[in-house]
């Protein structure tokens, strides 16, 4: 017997988070919703920052690895691929770093690995 909001072995998780969803709005329904305390909204707002954080760290592995098989390409092809791969890492870093609110030492971590990543490019041939 399936319950609304209980999990179901036969079903896969996505479906089963689903149907908890649908559940528990069906049981708010016509109630006022819970709304989140300043600590909550606060928390929410530091957790988003972190992880933006971290992806801009990540997006700025990924370019340099994009940049180390340029490098090593055996062709052009290969070579401006992997380059503009690398391009497009940088100018999306670029573009976030404004909308997240860096720590002081995430800041000075994600502007260092910028200016190499921009060196090199420039190596590499692109125009920045």
């Amino acid at each position: 017997m399936n319950l609304p909001g209980r999990i179901d072995e036969n079903r896969s998780p996505r479906q089963s988070h689903l149907r908890v969803v649908v559940a528990r709005k069906q049981r708010l329904a016509g109630y006022a919703a819970v709304e989140p305390t300043l600590d909550e909204l606060l928390d929410s707002v530091e957790e988003t920052n972190r992880v933006g954080a971290q992806f801009l760290k990540l997006d700025l592995q990924t370019a340099f690895t994009f940049v180390a098989i340029a490098r090593e390409a055996p062709d052009d092809a290969r070579m401006m691929r992997n380059r503009m791969a690398a391009r497009r890492a940088y100018d999306t870093v670029l573009k976030l770093a404004g909308k997240i609110d860096l720590s002081r030492e995430d800041a000075r971590e994600i502007t260092r690995s910028l200016t190499q990543l921009r060196s090199e490019l420039r190596g590499l041939g692109e125009t920045l």
